[in-house]
């Protein structure tokens, strides 16, 4: 089973609140420049819409799964961050009363499907799977490892959620470049996580930081985020967790969470993959 928990602090995981507080965004020429550069360098197609929004601290409210819209709220003053998006396959509307979902206040809405930008402007998953490494888990959506290219970015591994084991269409995962793959594949072993007795659990986040619980390795510590692999407890049961934190560990990304036998299969593929 993959669990993951997006678009809320540490705080709010912890206040058993599944709705983040929602603040009123106004423009801030860094969210433009630190977006603009991102794009320039081609990282922010690697990244999710929930990713973006938290790398540039934006609130955020995605009702899509229920028929409604992402808002992301803010007021009139974000519109050049907005054609950002617009640029780049989501087309923001602007509602200076906003919704039920904003709580009535300004914001900009999208029911654009997708969870990424794309450099050519559409919002199709834009990806070539090089070389499919086998899947992890039984579930209704698989655990798959692929060699993949996400629009035309530089091939990656990738360990993520499809909607079956053909990978016909992706969900939440992690993208790990040929480094990353080999640092988590010579640290893992098949008891990793029953060997983490430190374990961090949500619940015991008021008391201390996850700066002293679970990790197992630092897979990439460049700018703000750091991918990470911990023995993580999101409530359900202890997993390997694979995922992106901030410096302060109080926000993450998407990730995988593996249970054991996910971990025992990842082991064996990674040591079959000729690198």
């Amino acid at each position: 089973m993959s669990n993951i928990l997006d678009g809320l602090t540490i705080d709010d995981l912890i206040n058993n609140n599944k709705d983040a507080e929602i603040n009123i965004e106004t423009l801030d020429d860094t969210k433009v420049e630190l977006m603009q550069k991102k794009i320039d360098d081609g990282s922010i197609f690697e990244l999710t819409l929930k990713e973006i929004f938290s790398y540039l601290d934006l609130s955020y409210v995605d009702k899509r799964d229920k028929k409604g819209a992402l808002w992301v709220i803010g007021d009139n003053s974000l519109n050049d961050l907005m054609q950002l998006f617009e640029k780049h396959g989501f087309k923001f509307i602007f509602s200076s009363k906003g919704g039920r979902a904003s709580k009535n206040m300004p914001a900009w809405f999208t029911t654009a499907k997708g969870d990424r930008l794309s450099p050519d402007g559409t919002t199709e998953q834009n990806y070539e799977i090089i070389k499919n490494y086998g899947y992890i888990s039984d579930n209704t959506r698989p655990i798959c490892i692929n060699y993949i290219r996400w629009y035309n970015n530089p091939p990656a591994f990738d360990i993520r959620e499809w909607n079956n084991t053909s990978c016909e269409k992706p969900g939440k995962g992690i993208v790990l470049n040929k480094e990353e793959i080999l640092k988590l594949r010579d640290v893992l072993r098949e008891d990793t996580i029953f060997s983490k007795d430190e374990l961090l659990q949500v619940i015991d986040l008021g008391n201390a930081s996850i700066d002293d619980y679970g990790l197992v390795t630092v897979l990439n510590n460049k700018g703000n985020w750091s991918t990470e692999a911990r023995v993580v407890d999101w409530g359900y049961k202890k997993g390997l967790d694979i995922r992106k934190w901030d410096q302060k560990h109080t926000k993450c990304g998407k990730g995988v969470n593996l249970k054991q036998s996910e971990l025992e299969k990842l082991i064996s593929i990674l040591k079959s993959i000729e690198l």
